[in-house]
């Protein structure tokens, strides 16, 4: 894993040099800071509420955070879409992939 990271942010750098004094290529628009915010959000929301709320909540927190970058997303919408990501994910790392993490951690 670590030299898999190394590697790709290695390219990612490579990448950057490459865009950044290339003439040939039309200058990208800034980035809106408001996806950023949110993406970057949701992973830290995972990593607070994994251990402490168990995997279903955390999936659920973690989608409906990242799902909030999109400012034409319905409320209602996200709530449906981030449930079917919470069951999907617990079906696939917890009973198909049998990994050991608790999926609600206030129910013993």
């Amino acid at each position: 894993p670590i030299a898999c990271g190394v590697l790709l942010t290695l390219l990612g750098i490579l990448i950057l040099a490459f865009e950044t004094f290339s003439t040939a290529a039309p200058r990208a628009e800034m980035p809106d800071l408001r996806s950023w915010f949110f993406i970057i959000s949701s992973v830290l929301v995972f990593a607070s509420l994994v251990e402490t709320a168990g995997f279903v909540p955390a999936v659920l927190c973690t989608s409906l955070t990242s799902l909030l970058a999109n400012p034409r997303i319905r409320p209602v919408s996200a709530i449906v879409v981030s449930a079917i990501i919470a069951a999907l994910s617990a079906g696939i790392f917890v009973w198909a992939l049998r990994l050991n993490v608790e999926l609600f951690k206030w129910i013993a």
